[in-house]
């Protein structure tokens, strides 16, 4: 038996092999999209509380990055061009329907700017049609027997224009929407403390959720902008595992980001539909009970109760959309007339 002792590993460890750099890619991508599929689950647990275009959107977006990084694992796996192109096409349709959401809400609390949202919407357009071409010039070539990479076709100043203007748009575009999300911001929290100050009923809370909602907002165009950037610096690394981590590492924690952004707005719709109903409830007049009438006034009260559902104008379930759920004086009075002549 020989004494000998094995020679120590070296301390910086050994470059991967063909092998390994594949393993590590699609390990990454494949992370990516169960961690995606998560977030899709949370999103989907405040569905009956988000706004319909929200509601829509959001998921569309979710769903779209899901499929490009599904995409990628099988152009690695099976068909690399075909599959390859496609999930190009998937994320960028991710990108545009996440800043639909934010075009919409800078158009609602900006009083319906139509200016602001014409120059908002043109710089989206420009961003998105910059990104489409690329996805339109490029192809996926099979690099190693489970990678797939890209290969970007290039011929003419307009394609060479696309490629330096694109991801620099990329970048700037959501740090665009965080400037207009911040000057809005400010705008609203100055009206709102002179409410506040006013001692109008709720304008605090108002303002709190406010600050909240947009403050969220700004750190996840913020913390797109940074992924984005550090994604358009690794493209053109030789270290494909670096790339991808960027790519949809990156991708997770910003779909994290806004997934939490947009529980917490539910959570702020919760607390306002929470605090409307108990403030109603509070204010609401207390009806005696017919019992308590016919005991305290003897038997010609009956007469005088009315039963509280068609009183004033309070809601009224059997009037459906027609009257939009509230009875009017006129069915009010009728209503009344129908009973005193019944107990006559």
């Amino acid at each position: 038996m020989s004494d000998e002792v094995p020679a120590p590993l070296p301390n910086i460890a050994p470059v991967d092999n063909l092998l390994d750099l594949q393993l590590w890619t699609n390990g990454v991508t494949l992370a990516s999209s169960l961690a995606q599929v998560l977030i899709v689950l949370i999103f989907l647990q405040e569905w009956n509380v988000l706004p319909s275009y929200l509601k829509w959107l959001g998921l569309g977006s979710l769903l779209s990055t899901l499929f490009a990084s599904v995409s990628s694992i099988a152009s690695n796996m099976n068909a690399c061009d075909t599959l390859f192109v496609s999930g190009c096409y998937f994320y960028q349709l991710g990108k545009l329907l996440g800043w639909l959401t934010y075009l919409i809400r800078i158009w609602s609390l900006s009083g319906r700017n139509r200016s602001l949202l014409v120059i908002s919407t043109c710089f989206g357009a420009f961003t998105m049609a910059l990104n489409l071409s690329f996805c339109v010039r490029i192809t996926g070539v099979r690099a190693l027997p489970r990678l797939c990479a890209p290969a970007l076709a290039t011929s003419g100043t307009l394609d060479s224009f696309s490629d330096s203007a694109g991801p620099i748009s990329m970048i700037f575009f959501p740090l665009y929407l965080a400037v207009i999300h911040v000057v809005y911001l400010r705008k609203f929290s100055k009206s709102s403390k002179l409410a506040v100050r006013a001692g109008m009923d709720g304008a605090h809370l108002k303002l709190q959720s406010f600050m909240n909602m947009f403050g969220r907002s700004v750190f996840v165009l913020v913390l797109e902008a940074v992924l984005l950037g550090a994604k358009n610096f690794l493209t053109g690394s030789t270290n494909a595992v670096l790339f991808f981590i960027a790519l949809w590492g990156g991708q997770v924690f910003l779909d994290l980001a806004y997934v939490i952004y947009i529980k917490s707005f539910a959570l702020d719709l919760r607390r306002a539909s929470a605090g409307s109903t108990s403030n109603s409830d509070a204010e609401a007049p207390r009806k005696p009970s017919k019992d308590a009438l016919l005991r305290n006034k003897g038997p010609g009260a009956a007469s005088a109760w009315v039963p509280p559902v068609v009183t004033g104008f309070q809601k009224v379930d059997i009037l459906g959309q027609g009257g939009k759920g509230m009875a009017t004086v006129d069915m009010s009075r009728a209503f009344k007339s129908a009973l005193d002549d019944s107990e006559a």
